[in-house]
């Protein structure tokens, strides 16, 4: 079997050669970062939701209130949609 060369890429670099597995598995040294990472990112996911979660729901709410008000305001503003009798555009020639 013959080994083919790629050729480096702005990705290649950095990675150690050593590391490479031809099949697609990954190494030790990749499961564990993951594993780092994944749990770090859970973490703070999860700290997050806690210091945030309530003034989310705070803001939410508010912001469906203040539309509905807004929106009952601008429908009691409009004039309804009658001619004018008195509207020159209304005259035909």
């Amino acid at each position: 079997m013959e080994a083919k060369d790629t050729g480096s890429t702005s990705a290649d670099e950095g990675v150690d050669p050593s590391s490479y597995d031809p099949a697609g598995n990954t190494t030790d040294k990749e499961n564990q970062f993951w594993k780092n990472y994944s749990k770090e990112a859970g973490e703070y996911d999860k700290d997050f939701l806690l210091k945030n979660g309530t003034n989310i729901d705070g803001v939410l709410i508010f912001a469906g209130l203040f539309s509905a008000v807004s929106a009952s305001f601008l429908v009691a503003s409009q004039r309804p949609f009658e001619p004018v009798p008195w509207d020159p555009c209304m005259e035909w020639p």
